[in-house]
């Protein structure tokens, strides 16, 4: 989900999400041809989980993860649990007290960062369409 620095260029919908220094997350897809470290990262410190998404397309078990960074192309966390490096993923997050929302992504790193936690690099890729997610995205009241 593309990132852009002002929100004049791409005004905010009711699927994108307004987060710090004016940075503007919209839904209308990932530009291949960018390169990840081409971005600026941002500090940001936010509550979220992050779920995996099986071979098969079920979602697994999701544990509670902190942002620490985000740029255009993705975003840095931390969590207690490790994930395999190409792993597709979907991280919640928390805006408002119960306000979530989903983005897709894929594991581009993964590192023991020595205090009980996995440092995780995670790159925006286009929504999974798969009859598991949307179930999955349904029944934990995320659209559809």
């Amino acid at each position: 989900m593309p990132i852009s620095k002002s929100s004049q260029q791409q005004r905010p919908t009711a699927n994108s999400a307004k987060l710090a220094f004016g940075l503007v997350i919209t839904d209308q897809g990932v530009d291949a041809s960018r390169s990840r470290r081409k971005y600026e990262r941002m500090s940001c410190v936010t509550g979220g989980a992050i779920y995996e998404i099986l071979a098969d397309e079920r979602v697994n078990e999701g544990c509670a993860c902190t942002v620490r960074d985000l740029s255009q192309s993705g975003l840095g966390l931390s969590c207690r649990r490790m994930f395999n490096v190409g792993a597709q993923v979907i991280v919640l997050l928390r805006f408002k007290v119960g306000q979530s929302r989903p983005y897709f992504g894929i594991i581009r790193q993964c590192r023991y960062d020595g205090k009980a936690l996995y440092a995780l690099g995670v790159e925006f890729t286009p929504t999974v369409q798969s009859e598991a997610v949307t179930r999955w995205m349904i029944e934990n009241q995320l659209g559809g």
